[in-house]
This record gives structure tokens, sequence and C-alpha cells, in this order.
């Protein structure tokens, strides 16, 4: 649904621009909530920024693109999207992209697992940054024996880095997925790695602690995993649920 301009003593802003963003008819960049873009140069007015304070942010050193902090998307807009210029961080190569984004959508509007996410959006200063992105978790398999004795292998599906600091502080988790993780199995996968990324954020040194003190337990026995465990069998479904229809609305809006 199209949205009327908003117009006030200064700008008026429309969202029928660059990727439905709101724009100021006054200076014409186009507002992403954490900073504005022009279109007309192609590129962000100012760079992007971190929490934790580092010389490039979100940088990797085998795509020279991410060393530009004020291009949109590392100049590819036709398969990444930008939605805020800054708050949670999708990076580039993201299996199953759209259905991580709608996955933290229904996380986010779900009132039993808004709190671990909600903390990572918004504009004011010192916001910390969430970073999501796709890899290789292989390593972290390991060896079942099921009860009939018949062999297997424990998949590692997802990985929280609580990205803590020497002096006790975050700068930001980042959430792995692995690249076998299927788009079906995201929503839960993800439901999952948020409550870690919360519980990481919320108090990074005493969750440092905790997984130190939780490392001679068998994984699905230490205390923070459990607690992810009872939040992804509880709500996952619902998360899952709510992308299926995400995903719904989309198709049909993109029919008519």
């Amino acid at each position: 649904m199209m949205r009327a301009a908003v117009c006030a003593s200064t700008a008026c802003f429309s969202r029928s621009h660059f990727t439905g963003k709101e724009r100021d008819t006054e200076s014409g960049n186009d507002y992403f909530d954490a900073r504005y873009y022009s279109s007309s140069m192609g590129r962000f007015m100012s760079p992007d920024w971190s929490a934790k304070e580092e010389p490039v942010p979100y940088a990797k050193l085998d795509n020279p693109q991410t060393l530009n902090l004020y291009s949109y998307v590392v100049n590819n807009p036709l398969s990444q999207i930008d939605d805020d210029g800054h708050d949670i961080i999708y990076m580039p190569g993201l299996k199953n992209e759209q259905t991580v984004r709608d996955s933290v959508t229904a996380l986010l509007a779900n009132p039993n697992t808004n709190g671990y996410l909600q903390q990572f959006v918004g504009t004011a200063k010192g916001t910390p940054d969430l970073v999501i992105m796709s890899g290789d978790l292989s390593a972290g398999d390991s060896k079942t024996m099921a009860p009939d004795g018949t062999p297997g292998t424990s998949t590692v599906q997802g990985n929280t880095d609580p990205n803590v600091t020497t002096d006790g502080k975050s700068g930001g988790p980042i959430i792995t997925i692995d690249n076998r993780t299927t788009a079906g199995e995201t929503p839960g996968v993800l439901t999952h790695e948020t409550v870690h990324a919360g519980e990481s954020q919320k108090d990074p040194a005493k969750f440092a602690k905790d997984s130190k003190a939780e490392a001679a337990l068998p994984h699905d026995k230490r205390p923070q995993e459990q607690r992810a465990i009872a939040v992804q069998k509880a709500q996952g479904p619902a998360i899952t649920k709510e992308v299926k229809r995400i995903e719904k609305e989309r198709k049909k809006e993109q029919s008519q």
C-alpha cells in the first residue's frame, strides 16, 4: 500500500523512491533510518559504522567492495538489499537470504522472541550490530550412536560468536548459518541462534564466563544450549508458520 507524502515545514517525504524509502525533497536524499542515501550519486552520504570501533567495519579482505563504507550493498543491488543503512547486517553470500530476512521479521513480531532481537534494531548511537552470515560449520560435526547401535552424525546448523572483547564488552554478535541448512530449516535455526545472540549482548562478560564454564559439558547439556533449545522447540513452529505466511503474501502481491 502506498503511503501518502508527509510534509513538514522544511521537507516533504514520499515512499515512492529508491527501494521504497522516503525521500527528502529538499536535499533529494533517501532516508534509510541510520543514514541518508543519494540515489543521484549512487552512495550513502556518510560511512557505515559499528558500535565496536574498528578502522573498516564489516570489511572482508577477500572482497575489496566491502572496504567502501559509502556503497550500497557492496555495489551489488541486484541481489542484495539494505533495509535501513545499518542495524542488522546481512552479509554478502548469505544463503536463503530472503528466508533469513523473513525469519528476522517474524522473530521481531513474536512477543516471545522479540526481546532477543529488539536490542539490535534502532538508530540511536551505541545500538549494537548483529551480523548474520553463511559459512561452513562442518568442522564442528560430531559422531553419534543411536540406541540400536546405528552410527550417525550430529550436524551443526548454526553458531553464534558473541564477539566479546578483552574488556568484557561486545562488539556485536555474529550468527553463522551453515551452508547445508535448507530454507525450511532456517527459521528454526535462526530462532535458536538469536537466543544466544540476545543473551550474549545483554551481559557479554557473563555470557563469555558461562560459555567457558560449560565447555566441558556435552553440547545439549549446557544451560545456554538448553535455553536456546527450549525456545526453538516452543517458538520455532510459530516462526516457521509466520515465515510461510510472509512468503505467501509476497507472492500474492507480486502476482497482482
